[in-house]
């Protein structure tokens, strides 16, 4: 590549880089917002992988004792995990769509993390796009599942 070439393609991912900046600043910081606005700079139909019939389910912890499942058809719900009688955070076990799991776990160290599993060995997990991002607390990741919309979540065993 001449070093024109490499000149012009520098000042233009530098101008693509501005905007997207300029773009992401403008959000209200929501991770999904983000990647919104970077798909449509870059020309992306949808980078959530959604059509009208998916739509994100999300999972983050709060505090030491919440984590909240949202949804855009189900809005947010709060779901608690803490153990009175024991004094701590329980580990919350959530099924989702009877076809996976989602642990919702809070470590000694002051952290929530997020895992998928299998509901049994004869079902295996659907293929759905799964993300897991840091989360606006900083003791949080969150938990993002591309799932048909209208999907329940429901405490599981």
């Amino acid at each position: 590549m001449s070093k024109r070439r490499q000149h012009d393609f520098v000042d233009e991912l530098a101008s693509w880089v501005r905007e997207a900046e300029n773009r992401i600043q403008s959000l209200s910081g929501d991770m999904l917002d983000i990647w919104v606005a970077i798909g449509e700079l870059k020309g992306d139909a949808d980078p959530k992988g959604q059509d009208e019939t998916t739509e994100i389910l999300s999972f983050r912890g709060s505090s030491d004792d919440l984590v909240y499942c949202s949804s855009e058809s189900q809005g947010e719900e709060e779901l608690g995990a803490w153990n009175s009688a024991e004094g701590e955070t329980v580990n919350l076990r959530l099924l989702v769509a009877d076809r996976m799991r989602v642990y919702c776990i809070y470590d000694r160290r002051g952290c929530w993390s997020f895992s998928v599993a299998q509901v049994n060995e004869q079902t295996p997990i659907p293929p759905w796009p799964i993300r897991i991002v840091q989360g606006c607390a900083r003791y949080s990741t969150e938990l993002h599942i591309t799932v048909p919309k209208g999907t329940q979540v429901t405490e599981g065993e």
